[in-house]
């Protein structure tokens, strides 16, 4: 699943924030850039680059002779990752479930960073109910009832898409769908739509969670639509919001500075766990 770009996922460069700082040595010394978004189905992926002063106005470059040590939680080398193109350091081992995972890199000429994450628990989808209906426009939607259970005494994290798929010569294509929802856990208004939505178990922690979603009815006209509940580390629902609020405040002078989550030490970037459960529902 080296995919998991879909989620905004996720680029492979970090974004620096917009704002005044005073000049300073954190300023001018450029750092290593680690992203590595993991899961159990892939194996290590993680891609290696500097960042940039604001002072410099040079274009974003990889890195390619770093040392990239992947650890098990208890401290050992887990594996070490080799340079395979354009800053990605790739691994033949797939991270494990329940295993929390380290990185250290080290390059010459800047400081070593380090970051750790781990595969959070899969929540499978237990039941999808669909229900043709249309909004007080007249506009035909699906009622989609999602039904999930949320592991007890733990702070869990999810992502939610639902994509139409089209089959096309023997490809699949998916298109993402803007959902919208009355239930407070999504935190979408009433007239709110999006591809992704964040929550956390906060409001229903251990318990049997329906969720009604309403998208476009496009019966008509697509082969199926898939439904993804992705559990996902703390780190990377904080990453996925400040870089989605970064991306929709670029160029608007008038717009609050966004800081882009980092969860590395030394550096800048994201290093972060996720798994997928998948729900088809055929037309």
């Amino acid at each position: 699943m080296k995919n998991f770009v879909y989620i905004l996922l996720i680029s492979l460069s970090f974004i620096s924030c917009e704002k005044y700082i005073d000049f300073d040595a954190e300023v001018k010394q450029p750092k290593l850039v680690i992203n590595g978004i993991i899961n159990p189905d892939s194996t290590f992926d993680i891609h290696i680059s500097r960042s940039l002063s604001v002072i410099d106005n040079a274009e974003l470059s990889i890195v390619e002779d770093a040392t990239v040590n992947i650890l098990d939680e208890n401290g050992g080398v887990y594996e070490t990752l080799s340079y395979y193109y354009d800053g990605h350091y790739l691994g033949v081992q797939k991270p494990m479930n329940n295993q929390r995972y380290s990185i250290e890199v080290a390059t010459p000429g800047f400081e070593d960073v380090s970051s750790s994450t781990a595969i959070p628990n899969l929540v499978s989808l237990s039941d999808v109910d669909t229900l043709g209906v249309e909004d007080v426009d007249g506009f035909k939607e699906l009622e989609l009832t999602i039904t999930f259970q949320d592991i007890a005494n733990e702070e869990n994290f999810y992502m939610l898409e639902v994509f139409a798929a089209d089959l096309v010569s023997g490809q699949v294509y998916l298109n993402p769908m803007s959902m919208r929802s009355d239930d407070v856990t999504l935190g979408l208004d009433e007239n709110g739509y999006d591809t992704q939505v964040f929550f956390s178990d906060e409001l229903f922690d251990g318990e049997t969670k329906t969720l009604v979603v309403y998208v476009e009815d496009t019966r008509d006209y697509d082969d199926y639509i898939e439904i993804r509940m992705t559990s996902i580390t703390q780190e990377l629902e904080r990453y996925a919001r400040t870089q989605n609020a970064y991306e929709n405040n670029y160029g608007n002078p008038f717009a609050q500075p966004v800081q882009v989550y980092s969860n590395v030490e030394g550096g800048f970037g994201i290093f972060a766990g996720y798994q997928v459960s998948r729900k088809k529902i055929t037309f």
